[in-house]
């Protein structure tokens, strides 16, 4: 098989596979809200995720009091040096968001995620 042949092939193959994700519920999703103990957060509302941590020197997986989730309505304030209007969860309900959120995300990209041959 020559070089434009195996160039066809792929490029066929990778047409075939677009248009088969194209056909499937692309984007849907089954929860598009948290609801926790404390907090109800819009998935698509987020931004990202920070760990609060207990001290600045012992920075390790484990180590901290829960996380902050900065939303599209979450601003940098200079004079304070940190996020004001985020959301902080406890560690207990961080733990459960960041399993829904890593759900929600899955379930948003999967779609888009092209298989490499």
């Amino acid at each position: 098989m020559n070089e434009l042949e195996k160039t066809v092939e792929t490029l066929t193959n990778a047409i075939e596979r677009l248009e088969k994700l194209r056909s499937n519920n692309v984007g849907q999703v089954t929860e598009s809200i948290f609801s926790g103990k404390t907090t109800i957060i819009p998935m698509a509302d987020v931004q990202h995720i920070e760990r609060h941590w207990y001290g600045k020197e012992e920075r390790t997986r484990d180590n901290y009091k829960g996380i902050i989730v900065v939303t599209k309505h979450t601003t940098w304030s200079k004079e304070m040096d940190t996020w004001q209007n985020n959301i902080f969860l406890s560690r207990e309900e961080g733990d459960l968001f960041l399993n829904a959120w890593c759900t929600y995300r899955h379930e948003l990209e999967k779609h888009t995620l092209v298989e490499m041959p």
